[in-house]
């Protein structure tokens, strides 16, 4: 299976979630250790595998490929609750896009929702993971396309208006199963709890300050706001 990259991720607006994860303390530092496991990291060399064949619309290919991790994760025995969930995370959205490509788009959705709730679930079971939160940013993006590709136009205004709100800290990223709300003020508290070298600060840059965060991920959402017909650049 194809070799992944330590700091590889499948999101279009998150950073380097694992560096920051360890930085958090020992719990965090471990958590990540095992997360690299190869044993992990096989189905999500694979994903990034699929991901790149379904960019070039090679759809059988990528089909298959997806139904062969869906096959090994249902086998993976005895993976911590958070990791698997992470990994369904990362899985979901991609066969989101299969089903995005084949004009499926209430399945991709129903993916997309999904991801977010394991993304959700895993949070609540580790804190530390809370740098992966922004991930709902990423799924807001890609449902304002699936609405574009519907021409609904009145659901696409309301979907960038979400994103514009979660941008502004105005509406949570993700809400747990307690009830937390995880959004733009915790994320920042996070952050700001982390030995955090000069090199890390201007990583995170998007998130200091509103306009910058405004300013950050505008041009995403406006490079959607295109005449209808047009090659949608997904994800």
């Amino acid at each position: 299976m194809a070799k992944l990259e330590a700091n590889a991720r499948i999101s279009q607006v998150g950073g380097n979630w694992f560096h920051f994860i360890s930085l958090s303390g020992e719990p965090g530092r471990l958590w990540v250790e095992s997360f690299m496991d190869p044993k992990y990291q096989e189905p999500r060399g694979e994903m990034i595998r699929a991901l790149k064949i379904l960019r070039q619309r090679e759809i059988g290919r990528g089909l298959e490929l997806l139904e062969n991790i869906e096959s090994c994760l249902h086998e993976m025995k005895d993976v911590p609750g958070s990791i698997f969930l992470v990994m369904e995370r990362q899985f979901y959205p991609i066969k989101a896009f299969y089903h995005y490509l084949i004009e499926d788009y209430e399945g991709a959705r129903r993916l997309l929702d999904r991801a977010q709730d394991s993304m959700a679930q895993a949070i609540g079971k580790r804190r530390f993971l809370i740098p992966m939160a922004d991930c709902a940013l990423d799924f807001g993006l890609q449902r304002i396309r699936i609405a574009r590709n519907l021409r609904a136009w009145k659901e696409m205004k309301q979907l960038a208006q979400a994103v514009r709100d979660m941008i502004a800290g105005q509406r949570p990223f993700l809400i747990l199963d307690d009830g937390t709300s995880i959004d733009y003020d915790a994320m920042i508290a996070f952050y700001a709890s982390l030995p955090l070298s000069a090199e890390d600060r201007a990583s995170i840059a998007q998130y200091d300050g509103n306009e910058n965060r405004q300013r950050y991920f505008s041009s995403m959402i406006d490079s959607i706001f295109v005449l209808p017909g047009f090659v949608i650049p997904y994800p």
